[in-house]
């Protein structure tokens, strides 16, 4: 599960759960693959480097940054996605 999601067609060709493991934080764009909640507002993302306790600039600065690897990852990942399907 570290950056593809090419995998999730073999449980869903198989009609099978997939069980992912992660040794890391959890990246951003996966999170939403896994039916977690992901509020930038107040979670640090992976590459931040804040912690829980933010200022406000600093939480719209985490959104605006977990937004754009999120957005960026499914863009390059779209194609994988249509040749898998």
């Amino acid at each position: 599960m570290f950056v593809s999601h090419c995998f999730l067609a073999i449980g869903k060709h198989l009609g099978a759960p997939v069980v992912g493991v992660v040794v890391s934080k959890i990246h951003d764009w996966i999170v939403s693959n896994m039916a977690s909640p992901l509020n930038p507002s107040y979670m640090s993302g992976v590459y931040s480097s804040y912690s829980q306790e933010m200022t406000f600039w600093e939480r719209v600065r985490n959104t605006l940054i977990t937004n754009y690897h999120t957005i960026q990852m499914d863009y390059y990942m779209e194609n994988q996605l249509e040749q898998v399907e």
